[in-house]
């Protein structure tokens, strides 16, 4: 029972806060209301307060039982059982469950069935012949990835389902009562368009390694077809973002911070290009064309004002790219950050490389001394805006 001692147990029964059938069995949702009653009191809840709240009628966790949607049991193998079942040792599991950002359990714990489906996941990929090394840095991403995907989900419940509720006269107790049959539904919409989006991009992407792997092949064999261009990477920043936070207060920043990613992904999916990554008040763009990424930059700094965003400034270089585990590096990248480190507010400034393919009138910015860069990078800035 959510590897809880059994005096513990008996202590929320007799509180009333779970609530065992006549054989004294315990139902699949007392897992999460003991895990939350357990939470509360690892967070620095007294037990002597929880126990005059429970018994006040102050408290109650009867809610919780139904808040989390296909909510995972106990597969009646501890972890150390578990671990020799598929051939790891507690030392591999540890550095997974870091990876995880999960806390360590320890070899006598019970094991949850998720937990156990996970394990024998990266058994079966060790047995594909992948090496740890790599298995810990995919879970590091997807982790990372998939956490910003979680705290989304629960920023869009609490605005949109919770605060309408609060600011009609809803007390918070209620609140939890009222909104757990919908909790499970959204989260099982949340995982599906999860599925379907991953799924949609893996394709994507195992097609565009495929067709990499080809061109290789040909070009082993004499045949070449015109090569593609050099990737285009583009930084977008806003300047003045940060005094904005301190004048207008953080809720205010947070709402043009959603506008500005609203702005900035329509931009680059019309002018067929993708958001790599957010950068605090800036974000960093991929391209396979230099001029999609010019026309993709022109229209993100026209369009800051019609989003009440402070102006915007954009740094674009074009060349050779290392990409790993969704993200660019390389001297491309440097030059493009830089390059929007350094040119005003409402202006774009390009390096050589991209003014070459950039279709459009340019107007030359000279030789540029860069932040951090060995040699000077001849600029040029898009005719129309901010001169430099």
């Amino acid at each position: 029972m959510a590897s809880c001692p059994a005096a513990e147990l008996d202590w929320l029964v007799e509180l009333d806060l779970i609530r065992p059938d006549a054989g004294g069995r315990f139902a699949h949702g007392d897992i999460s209301r003991v895990r939350l009653v357990m939470a509360l009191l690892g967070s620095g809840l007294g037990r002597a307060q929880l126990e005059a709240a429970a018994r006040a009628g102050q408290i109650s966790v009867d809610f919780a039982g139904d808040m989390i949607a296909d909510a995972p049991a106990l597969t009646g193998l501890t972890h150390g059982e578990a671990l020799a079942a598929i051939g790891l040792d507690a030392d591999e599991a540890s550095r997974i469950g870091r990876a995880l950002g999960l806390p360590a359990a320890a070899p006598g714990d019970p094991i949850r069935e998720d937990d156990r489906e996970l394990l024998d996941l990266v058994a079966s990929a060790r047995l594909e012949g992948i090496g740890e090394k790599a298995i810990l840095r995919m879970l590091r991403v997807f982790t990372l990835g998939i956490r910003q995907i979680v705290e989304a989900q629960r920023d869009l419940f609490r605005e949109n389902v919770e605060e309408p509720l609060l600011v009609s006269g809803m007390r918070r107790r209620e609140l939890l009562a009222a909104t757990a049959p919908m909790r499970p539904r959204l989260q099982r919409l949340g995982y599906r368009a999860v599925f379907l989006i991953l799924r949609r991009l893996l394709e994507q992407t195992v097609f565009d390694n495929a067709m990499a792997r080809l061109d290789e092949s040909l070009a082993e064999q004499g045949i070449r077809r015109p090569a593609a261009a050099d990737r285009t990477i583009v930084f977008i920043d806003l300047s003045g973002f940060t005094a904005l936070t301190e004048t207008e207060g953080d809720a205010r920043a947070a709402t043009l911070g959603s506008h500005f990613v609203e702005l900035v992904q329509e931009a680059a999916i019309h002018h067929a290009g993708r958001l790599v990554k957010l950068l605090g008040d800036g974000a960093m763009l991929h391209f396979r064309r230099a001029d999609d990424a010019v026309a993709a930059a022109l229209a993100i700094v026209a369009g800051a004002p019609g989003h009440n965003l402070p102006p915007a400034r954009a740094g674009i270089a074009t060349g050779p790219v290392v990409g790993r585990d969704g993200d660019y590096f390389g001297r491309t990248v440097n030059i493009a950050a830089r390059l929007a480190d350094a040119v005003p507010a409402g202006g774009v400034w390009l390096d050589a490389a991209t003014a070459a393919h950039a279709g459009m009138r340019l107007e030359p910015a000279g030789r540029r001394v860069l932040k951090g860069m060995l040699e000077p990078v001849e600029v040029f800035g898009v005719a129309g805006a901010v001169s430099p």
